[in-house]
């Protein structure tokens, strides 16, 4: 009986006590040690040693952590990658006190208040990626810890394939590109969302990268898609990054349509690759005609450079484009306005010539002079081994014949220097090449495109034109038919491919035509373009061709037979 009383009494003992509990809590359920909040995003369980628990509120589905900055991050992540909110798992998170109002990350030129700013460090999972977010206590302001977030690296291959873009584009010395982000996007089309005019696009999301791209000051972005086959330059973002205010439409069509005129080409094949604000020291924009007055107010415009044709031109405008003036010192083209050789350079190059070869001076005739701009001050007739000042120097390309011999020389502006281009002339034991005229020059390359061979003639007539991608593949077109896929190098090939022609010295036959002897028949002419130039050969007399030429054919060959 004693026993059992006694066990009585404990019992009605616990009872009060439990009630006691649950009155001084407000009636709420004791919190269990773990909990599950799938319903936000995260499927596995909380353990109870990372959070203070007895600080959960009743309403919030994580302990503290209000639904506004869960949305806030899911929806940031969405922003940046395309993967769909729900998606988004939350992996943990703890509180934190930020030493000012940009959480520690300030952006650049952002003036941050110096102000502890209570809020928390989290982080988010979704496709095998990982986020690292510092954000303030009600999730106004989120902020991606760039430094601390470790997703699946870019690959080298897409890696590559933006830099090559960025590099043939803009003409940047690959050594000063520098890839600063590269965050994983689904783009809603083949197109990857930057469809040209005219362009069909397959209905399909397609997985890739978005990726910033900065040197010499500025900042490119491009699309791409998982391998980097497909690599497309984001005008409109790179311009905001470049840029606070977009070049307006009207400044950049007054541009285009002077520079179709003095390129003598379409403006639909002009590109305007730069446009920066600017402002000019009067109403000539730094750039007075002969006997023209200039007013002397200050001017606000743009600075606009455009390529096509294989040239150069930068242009000062006002702000609405109503005057536009060409930099000629800042460019680099062919000018027409003044392709007439100076007789003190033409005098220079003929004592020259007179000297190499013997002749008296009137038995020799200038037969082609060409302005040019070289790439360093060997004038683009350096050796390996020869140091060569670093910088573009504008000069001539001049031909002399005379004794049924040739001579080509490459000049700078003045005629201080005339240096002797072994290739084109004839002195050196090789065939002896014509210029191409203007008229018959192919086309620029297109976008993606790194060499390209024109086969035409032979016994059949039939025209091949072949092009190396900048992802490798090697594509065949004949007639109007469409593209064939006839190989595929690696990217180290690749690259090798370029280093021999800049090894060879390819610019140096830009615009030379190899032609056979008169009378010669069923031979196929052939025609290479690269970024540097273009020449062409008849095949039959390919064992006289310069040797550096001849191994770029051999190269080309192995690359299209492989």
């Amino acid at each position: 009986m004693y026993l059992l009383a006694k066990h009585r009494h404990l019992t009605i003992y616990c009872l009060v006590t439990a009630a006691l509990i649950a009155g001084l809590s407000g009636g709420q359920t004791t919190v269990a040690a773990t909990q599950k909040v799938s319903d936000i995003g995260v499927t596995s369980s909380i353990p109870s040693d990372r959070f203070d628990i007895s600080q959960e509120r009743p309403n919030s589905l994580f302990k503290g952590l209000s639904r506004a900055v869960v949305n806030a991050i899911r929806q940031d992540i969405a922003q940046r990658t395309g993967i769909t909110p729900g998606r988004v798992r939350i992996l943990r998170y703890s509180r934190q006190t930020w030493s000012d109002g940009c959480l520690g990350l300030p952006r650049s030129d952002e003036f941050c208040t110096e102000v502890l700013t209570p809020g928390w460090r989290v982080t988010a999972t979704a496709d095998n990626q990982t986020w690292i977010y510092r954000t303030d206590a009600q999730g106004r302001n989120v902020r991606l810890d760039r430094g601390n977030t470790n997703n699946t690296q870019l690959t080298k291959a897409v890696a590559d394939a933006v830099l090559a873009d960025v590099q043939n584009r803009f003409q940047i010395n690959p050594n000063s590109l520098k890839i600063i982000t590269a965050e994983r996007r689904s783009w809603s089309d083949g197109c990857l969302g930057l469809a040209d005019p005219g362009q069909f696009c397959t209905e399909a999301i397609v997985p890739g990268w978005r990726v910033t791209v900065a040197g010499n000051s500025q900042q490119w972005v491009y699309r791409t898609n998982s391998t980097g086959s497909v690599v497309k330059f984001d005008r409109r973002a790179s311009s905001s990054t470049n840029n606070d205010t977009e070049l307006p439409k009207r400044v950049a069509d007054a541009v285009l349509e002077d520079a179709a005129s003095v390129l003598n080409v379409s403006a639909a094949r002009l590109e305007i690759i730069k446009a920066e604000e600017k402002i000019w020291s009067g109403g000539c924009l730094g750039l007075p005609r002969p006997r023209e007055a200039c007013t002397r107010n200050l001017v606000p415009g743009w600075e606009v450079t455009v390529r096509g044709n294989r040239q150069i031109l930068v242009y000062r405008t006002n702000q609405s484009g109503s005057v536009v003036r060409l930099d000629r010192e800042a460019s680099d083209f062919e000018d027409s306005m003044n392709s007439e050789l100076p007789d003190d350079l033409a005098d220079a190059v003929l004592r020259e010539t007179q000297r190499r070869s013997g002749l008296s001076r009137s038995r020799l005739k200038i037969v082609a002079a060409s302005q040019k701009t070289w790439s360093d001050g060997c004038l683009g007739l350096g050796g390996i081994a020869d140091i060569c000042a670093a910088g573009r120097v504008k000069g001539w390309l001049v031909t002399v014949e005379g004794g049924n011999q040739r001579w080509v020389y490459h000049t700078d502006s003045s005629g201080s220097r005339i240096v002797l281009n072994p290739e084109g002339s004839d002195d050196n034991g090789t065939i002896t090449p014509d210029q191409i005229p203007q008229d018959q020059l192919p086309s620029p390359l297109q976008r993606n495109v790194v060499f390209r061979a024109i086969s035409t003639g032979g016994f059949t007539g039939r025209t091949y034109e072949t092009v190396l991608l900048e992802d490798g593949r090697v594509l065949r077109f004949s007639g109007n038919s469409s593209s064939q896929e006839v190989n595929r190098i690696s990217l180290s090939e690749l690259r090798e491919f370029q280093q021999l022609l800049d090894e060879q010295r390819f610019y140096q036959f830009d615009r030379l035509d190899y032609k056979p002897n008169r009378g010669a028949a069923d031979f196929i002419t052939v025609t290479f373009t690269s970024l540097s130039g273009t020449t062409r050969y008849a095949d039959i007399i390919q064992e006289g061709l310069p040797q550096p030429l001849r191994r770029v054919i051999s190269a080309w060959n192995e690359i299209v037979d492989k």
